[in-house]
């Protein structure tokens, strides 16, 4: 299997156990197929890790967030995107929809 199917069974892997509510196995193949994407320079790459990003939400460990948006792969990453995904994180941890729309 070539990396960019590889990239996209990981990724339909991840939406799967999303679906699931399996937050921490979805983030595991969300993580793999981040990591084929950006090896390939696919534009992919971003909506997996947002994809990333929520599941770590979605598991009640949205204060990794900021750890996750630091490492060598994802740092690239910037944008109104990625900012909405900080704000969601710290909403969601403050509990405050206010903290959202600010």
């Amino acid at each position: 299997v070539g990396p960019t199917l590889q990239g996209e069974i990981d990724m339909q892997g991840g939406i799967l156990n999303a679906e699931e509510k399996d937050f921490r196995t979805s983030y595991s193949y969300f993580f793999e197929a981040f990591e084929g994407f950006v090896t390939l320079q696919d534009p992919r790459a971003l909506q997996c890790l947002k994809y990333m990003l929520l599941s770590k939400i979605m598991n009640n460990q949205g204060d990794e967030v900021p750890t996750i948006l630091n490492t060598k792969n994802a740092i690239q990453f910037t944008g109104p995107e990625i900012d909405s995904m900080r704000a969601i994180a710290k909403a969601y941890k403050e509990r405050s929809l206010h903290t959202f729309d600010a």
